[in-house]
């Protein structure tokens, strides 16, 4: 079996409602679909959503890297050779974000002729994810309608709050959020790093009390002696995101004293994914697998991360953005039950893409 090159189609899909991120307001997300074409007829599949504040790129600047840089070299090369192949492609600097991708399509190949699920394929813990409600910003009538609506329908019981706009605010809405929902909602929260140090140990009080289990970037947080005091002294454990590039920068934020920290696999792929949790796993440190604004395919990307290994099971996985969208990319829907998304038995990721949705949101590249 040889690669023959990449199929890559930019998806725009609307969201039920706009969305307002740290810096950002958005009505729909963009996507890069990757198909990774052979000369047998096996493929793997992977995504990306892109935002230049998220990854430094665009969906079509990385397609474009994809094409021209990577591509050449994946032709002709065997899949299932995959330390060959990144011999290959590492000699090209930089461009995570595409390499993760490339990553992800190529272990999805590899788990479809292997014939397991690629959550088995990993590591093969569970194929039961307990999953969280995303709380995006907004007024708290609305944020708790959501919330309230979306624990009904699906039985959600962990949440993650966005806040880091107003540090007394902040501190008031999650307390009213966990007077709202009662002590068996477990609440996590995300500042985007909004805060500076001192207004993060302030909030971090009010959140504790307030039974919040993670707090995610409450400031930025460069390696130092700062950083690793906050660390110490946060009264709610500091979940560390932004900064989780590379191994490298995982290991420094272990040493650094970090009780937590988020994988996502846009910048990492499972091939570095794997490295940093057990890295993390030896060092007792815990690993959540963030979200990135996804479709139920990228969804499903993290979702068999986090069903491969016993060690993400103390936290709730992200990946349920794809019920914020009006359409989904798949064929089959990927329901949340319980507050659970059961995963796929079929070989590799067990995502059929919908054709007349990809025609019809979709423009080749």
């Amino acid at each position: 079996m040889k690669i023959t090159g990449l199929d890559l189609h930019l998806v725009t899909l609307p969201y039920k409602a706009p969305i307002e991120w740290a810096s950002s307001s958005e009505t729909a997300g963009e996507y890069l679909l990757v198909r990774l074409c052979t000369d047998e007829g096996p493929f793997g599949l992977a995504e990306l959503a892109d935002k230049p504040t998220w990854t430094g790129s665009t969906p079509r600047l990385t397609a474009q890297a994809l094409r021209e840089l990577f591509e050449p070299l994946l032709r002709g090369q065997d899949p299932l050779a995959p330390e060959r192949l990144w011999v290959l492609l590492d000699r090209i600097p930089g461009w995570p974000n595409a390499k993760a991708a490339m990553d992800v399509a190529l272990t999805d190949l590899a788990a479809r002729q292997a014939g397991l699920p690629v959550w088995k394929y990993l590591g093969g813990w569970t194929d039961e994810v307990p999953v969280c409600w995303l709380a995006t910003r907004g007024p708290y009538e609305q944020r708790l309608a959501e919330i309230e609506a979306a624990i009904a329908a699906h039985g959600f019981r962990a949440l993650k709050v966005k806040i880091g706009k107003d540090p007394a605010g902040d501190v008031t809405y999650v307390q009213r959020l966990r007077a709202a929902l009662g002590p068996d909602v477990e609440i996590a929260v995300d500042a985007n790093s909004g805060y500076n140090a001192q207004d993060a140990l302030r909030v971090a009080e009010g959140l504790r009390d307030a039974g919040v289990t993670l707090f995610e970037d409450p400031c930025r947080l460069p390696l130092g002696v700062q950083t690793t005091e906050l660390l110490r002294r946060c009264a709610v454990p500091v979940l560390v995101d932004q900064p989780i590039k590379s191994l490298a920068a995982a290991e420094a934020y272990v040493a650094a004293g970090a009780p937590a920290m988020s994988i996502k696999l846009v910048r990492t792929g499972y091939r570095w994914a794997e490295r940093i949790r057990q890295h993390c796993e030896d060092a007792g440190a815990l690993t959540a697998v963030g979200l990135n604004a996804e479709t139920a395919l990228g969804s499903l990307m993290s979702l068999h991360l986090h069903g491969a290994h016993r060690h993400f099971q103390s936290v709730p996985s992200e990946n349920c953005f794809h019920l914020h969208l009006r359409q989904d990319l798949l064929t089959e829907p990927l329901p949340v039950r319980d507050g659970k998304i059961r995963l796929p038995s079929v070989p590799g990721l067990g995502a059929t893409l919908d054709e007349a949705v990809l025609a019809h949101y979709g423009e080749a590249l």
